[in-house]
């Protein structure tokens, strides 16, 4: 029964590195996506802005015409107008193909299934820990355990964590 248990521990540690990998990878994910997306906005409304203005000035429409000719100050406006005018299409895109936001919920799901997995491991630690190594509990609890390893290897197979979530998991939990 020593060894039923073991394997449940081993089972146990590793559902609540993953648990609390996921848990900082949606965390991650949010403010990546927060932090993105507003400075998707800003620079959007910034090249906007200029924008509109260049055209009013060529329309006549301000006191000042604006020359690409232009030197000092109005050439380094036309330069950081014409970065960002290329920088926000490329952040838009960016927010949208990385899609932060259902990567987060993804992992905050997945950390709940980790989190079920181990309180489901708590209970069998603490339903067969009274070492009675007769054949019926033993058969039993491997039963369980095996219901429990299934269960596992369903948690998102599909989604994985990074080595630097799992390091910093195991770092949060005490574990390095």
């Amino acid at each position: 029964m020593d060894d039923v248990l073991a394997k449940a521990r081993e089972y146990q540690d590793d559902v609540q590195v993953r648990a609390k990998a996921h848990e900082l990878s949606a965390e991650w994910h949010r403010w990546r996506g927060e932090v993105l997306g507003n400075a998707t906005t800003i620079v959007s409304g910034i090249v906007g802005s200029a924008i509109f203005l260049t055209v009013s000035s060529q329309l006549g429409l301000g006191k000042d015409r604006f020359s690409w000719a232009a030197t000092g100050w109005a050439l380094v406006v036309a330069v950081i107008v014409c970065f960002l005018s290329v920088l926000a299409p490329v952040l838009s895109g960016l927010n949208g193909r990385i899609n932060d936001s259902n990567q987060a919920a993804t992992h905050r799901m997945s950390a709940h299934d980790y989190a079920g997995l181990k309180r489901q491991l708590d209970n069998f630690l603490l339903d067969y820990s009274d070492l009675n190594s007769s054949p019926e509990r033993r058969e039993e609890a491997l039963k369980k355990l095996e219901a429990i390893s299934q269960r596992l290897d369903a948690v998102r197979p599909d989604l994985t964590l990074t080595d630097l979530a799992i390091g910093r998991a195991k770092k949060e939990l005490g574990r390095t």
